[in-house]
């Protein structure tokens, strides 16, 4: 009941009085006071009202669950007649047995509990959150809304119970990588008799005159009553670094994800190989930063399992990747441009002068017929010259630019992110722009990168990728065929 209905209440309650109409103003005198107990329970309803999340764990497996428990107390004389819980959890960490509602954000949902509490108690609900595939995942804040009987005053209140999940990456079971050591001795036995470690004897032997006396088991000589010399386990010193090259899964069509995840995966499992089976050294390189602090991802080599969990932790956090479509757009043409073309009938050359200076070195070039025409490309444009062999004098015919429409497909990670600030090539870019598709005059070879994002939980990110671009082929139509020397030009007499 809005502040309308109450005035419109309250003037008929005076006008009852003033006319004596006894039930009326018995009836309208209900309403009001019903409606201002509501207001006021209303009002008290979520004072004393405290909600927890607690996660059972926090690092996870895919294919694994987590329990979710949400407690709500009620600390307060005034019971609750209805309350509900809504947990905003990511898409990828939602039951699969509830129902759940879209969320305000992309990639959340909410997660609602409902019941009714009575004084000094509380409620649990408890939910299995599935792990179904590796990221670095937040959970959002709870919402509690509450009021009055009657349901005419809801309230709300938000808790930024801020916690997050991390999903590791796949493990596949290795059974033998097979890299060998550049170390010839150290602490792991090496299946290679190349080098043996005088520090590990795992034997005797009979004398050789090749043999040094150094190594003469005295003990054991005197007691076979001829000489014996120890007998060295081979060993080497296993320490590896992974190295993760995130751009170079871009481009890969349909299936860069799944290459992705499966790129990943690959180096979890070769870390845990390393550390838990080989007992040995291993770090991690890759060219991106982690989502919760904006560090590069470099782990030196370490051994035992606080190393393999910063690793694991690392790979989980890693972002995905970034492919960019480039179609052609169209050709722009230009009546007049800054590049003039010269030619040295003595010598037989040409050359190209952009604003009077010499671009790139000069060509040779022999003309035939009273006149010519040359298509010269540049690094975007292309030239059409007239020359008058007789003269020598060239004149710029016309100029034709290509342009390119390139597009952003990024994954879900990067569709996660708020307020995206994008730089190509240390230029600024607007991100829904190139999420639409962005007109570019000129394609280089290389895009370098860089996002700067807020996370769901407002952390601030950045991620740096290098994207390798091939300019697309079009095919030249039949007559006509397009002249494309960079510098150098192709002739045609007429």
């Amino acid at each position: 009941m809005n502040r309308f209905g109450l005035l419109t209440l309250l003037a008929v309650l005076l006008l009852a009085a003033w006319n004596g109409l006894l039930v009326i103003v018995i009836l309208v005198g209900l309403v009001l006071s019903t409606a201002g107990l509501a207001k006021l329970w209303s009002r008290l309803s979520l004072v004393g009202v405290h909600c927890q999340r607690i996660l059972s764990v926090r690092r996870a497996f895919p294919g694994e669950h987590i329990e979710l428990r949400i407690r709500l107390t009620n600390r307060k004389l005034l019971p609750l007649p209805w309350v509900q819980v809504d947990d905003e959890i990511p898409d990828r960490l939602a039951p699969a047995d509830v129902p759940l509602k879209p969320g305000n954000r992309p990639g959340f949902r909410f997660l609602s509990n409902a019941a009714s509490l009575l004084w000094y108690t509380g409620i649990s609900w408890r939910h299995q959150l599935y792990c179904r595939k590796r990221g670095y995942y937040t959970l959002g804040s709870v919402t509690v809304s509450s009021g009055d009987i009657f349901g005419f005053y809801p309230r709300r209140a938000s808790w930024n119970l801020t916690d997050t999940v991390i999903v590791y990456p796949k493990l596949f079971p290795v059974a033998q990588l097979g890299i060998p050591s550049l170390n010839p001795l150290g602490e792991t036995r090496a299946e290679r008799r190349i080098f043996e470690d005088p520090t590990r004897t795992i034997g005797v032997r009979d004398y050789s005159p090749h043999d040094s006396l150094r190594y003469v088991h005295w003990k054991a000589s005197a007691r076979q009553q001829k000489l014996q010399v120890k007998v060295f386990e081979p060993t080497t010193t296993l320490k590896a670094a992974l190295f993760l090259a995130v751009d170079s899964f871009q481009g890969c069509g349909a299936g860069s994800d799944d290459n992705f995840e499966l790129g990943i995966s690959t180096a979890a499992s070769v870390a845990n190989y390393i550390v838990a089976q080989q007992h040995s050294s291993v770090g991690l390189f890759a060219n991106t930063r982690l989502p919760d602090s904006g560090q590069p991802i470099r782990i030196l080599p370490g051994g035992g399992t606080p190393q393999l969990v910063n690793i694991l932790e690392a790979l989980a956090m890693v972002v995905g990747s970034l492919d960019v479509g480039v179609e052609p757009h169209g050709l722009r043409i230009f009546d007049k441009a800054p590049v003039v073309l010269h030619y040295d009938r003595a010598e037989k050359k040409i050359a190209l002068l952009l604003n009077g200076k010499p671009i790139g070195p000069q060509r040779d070039l022999v003309l035939e017929g009273d006149s010519a025409r040359l298509a010269v490309r540049s690094l975007d444009c292309v030239y059409i010259f007239e020359i008058d062999v007789a003269t020598g004098v060239a004149k710029q015919i016309a100029r034709f630019e290509k342009d390119f429409t390139v597009t952003f497909k990024p994954s879900k990670e990067f569709v996660a992110l708020r307020d995206i600030a994008v730089t190509i090539n240390k230029k600024q870019h607007d991100w829904q722009e190139l999420l639409r598709g962005a007109n570019f005059d000129f394609l280089p070879k290389q895009f370098k990168v860089r996002l700067e994002g807020a996370m769901p939980d407002g952390r601030r990110v950045t991620v740096e990728l290098n994207v390798d671009l091939k300019e697309p082929r079009i095919a030249p139509r039949k007559r006509g065929k397009p002249l494309d020397l960079p510098v150098a030009c192709a002739r045609r007499t007429i």
